[in-house]
C-alpha cells in the first residue's frame, strides 16, 4: 500500500533538482500511479523506487534518482515528458556531423530495449538538428502499425515528434501554423526551444495530417519529417527509394561497361542526386534544398547555383524518362 502524502505543506521549492517534474500535485499523483503500476506488472525497480520514497518532496532527488524515475514515468506514467538532455547536449556539440551520423546508426542497430538507449538516442537527434541531415535521411528506429505498438513504440512516436519540433525551430524553417492555436504558434516565437511546450503537442491525439495542418507545415517540410508523414507521402517517399535500388543497379551496369566514364565510386553520389531530383519532382532548384537537407551541408549563393546546373545536368542525362 502507497503512503499519503501531503502535498499542502511542499512547494516547487521544496525539491530543486528537478522542477519540472514537480509543477503541481496532479502530477505527483501522477507519479504515484505510474509507480503502482510498474510495480503491478513485475517491475522491481519501481519496487525498489517506492522504498526510497522517492515521490516525497521531503527526499531530494539525486541526479541517477532522477533519471531511474523519469524512465519509468515515460512506459508507465499518464502524462508524456521529454527527456532532459542539457547535460548530454553539452558534450555532444563538439562531435563532427559525420560522427553524430555514426553515434545514431550504432544506438539504432544495438538490440536493447528503447527506454533504454532512450537518452543516447534522442540527445544524438537534437544535435543534428543543429548541423547533420534532416530527420528523413537519418538512421532511425521504426514504429509498427497501430496494432502491434507497444507502450515503448508510442513513447518513440512522441520523441519523434518532439525531434521534428525541434528540427522545425532549429533550422527556422518557414512554417505558418494556425493563427487559432497559441501554443504552436508560441513554440515558434520563441528564443529557446520549449522542450515542456513541445511535449503537450506531440501528446495530442491528432493524425499526422491534422498535426501537419495545425503546424502550417509545407508538403516538403513534412517529407522531410517521417513522423509527419501521413499515408500518402509515407507511400510516395516509400516509391522513391523503390527506385533509387532501380537506378543504383542500372548506374552499376553502366559502370561495367568498358566503354563508360562513370567510376564505380562516383555511384553513392548519383543515387542521392537521382533522390533529390525525385524529392523536388525534377525541378532542378528545389533539388538544390533537398542536397542541403540530405547533407545537412549548407552553401553560398555561388555554390548553390553551380549545384542546380548540376541538377539540370543529371535530369538531362539520367533521369529524362522519369516520371516525377
Amino acid at each position: 500500500m502507497l503512503e499519503t502524502v501531503s502535498h499542502a505543506s511542499h512547494s516547487r521549492q521544496d525539491c530543486p533538482n528537478h522542477p519540472r517534474l514537480w509543477p503541481d500535485p496532479k502530477l505527483l499523483d501522477t507519479v504515484f500511479k505510474a509507480l503502482v503500476h510498474a510495480r503491478e506488472n513485475g517491475d522491481h525497480n519501481a519496487n525498489e523506487l517506492l522504498r526510497r520514497r522517492l515521490c516525497n518532496y521531503a527526499v531530494p532527488l539525486s541526479d541517477q534518482d532522477r533519471t531511474e524515475l523519469l524512465r519509468w514515468l515515460a512506459i508507465y506514467g499518464e502524462r508524456y515528458f521529454f527527456p532532459d538532455l542539457e547535460a548530454a547536449l553539452r558534450t555532444l556539440k563538439y562531435n563532427a556531423r559525420n560522427d553524430l551520423v555514426l553515434r545514431l546508426q550504432s544506438i539504432v542497430t544495438v538490440g536493447s530495449s528503447y527506454i533504454a538507449k532512450r537518452d543516447d538516442y534522442c540527445a544524438t537527434n537534437l544535435a543534428l538538428n543543429s548541423c547533420g541531415p534532416a530527420p528523413l535521411f537519418r538512421p532511425q528506429l521504426e514504429i509498427p502499425s497501430k496494432l502491434e505498438r507497444t507502450r515503448e513504440h508510442l513513447l518513440l512516436l512522441n520523441d519523434h515528434q518532439v525531434i521534428g519540433l525541434h528540427w522545425l525551430w532549429e533550422r527556422r524553417m518557414d512554417v505558418h501554423p494556425n493563427p487559432r492555436n497559441r501554443d504552436i504558434k508560441s513554440l515558434f516565437e520563441k528564443d529557446r526551444f520549449d522542450f515542456e511546450q513541445a511535449s503537450e503537442i506531440a501528446a495530442k491525439k491528432w493524425t499526422a495530417e491534422q498535426k501537419a495542418q495545425e503546424l502550417g507545415l509545407s508538403v516538403d517540410h513534412r517529407l522531410a519529417i517521417p513522423i509527419f508523414h501521413g499515408s500518402a507521402l509515407r507511400d510516395r517517399y516509400k516509391r522513391i527509394r523503390n527506385r533509387e535500388q532501380r537506378v543504383r543497379t542500372n548506374l552499376l551496369t553502366h559502370a561495367q561497361n568498358p566503354s563508360s566514364r562513370l567510376k564505380a565510386s562516383d555511384i553513392d553520389d548519383r543515387v542521392v542526386e537521382y533522390s533529390c531530383l525525385a524529392l523536388a519532382q525534377g525541378s532542378p532548384s528545389k533539388a538544390v534544398n533537398w542536397w542541403i537537407l540530405r547533407t545537412g551541408q549548407d552553401r553560398d549563393p555561388e555554390s548553390r547555383e553551380r549545384r542546380r546546373k548540376l541538377f539540370a545536368k543529371r535530369k538531362k542525362e539520367l533521369f529524362a524518362q522519369e516520371r516525377w
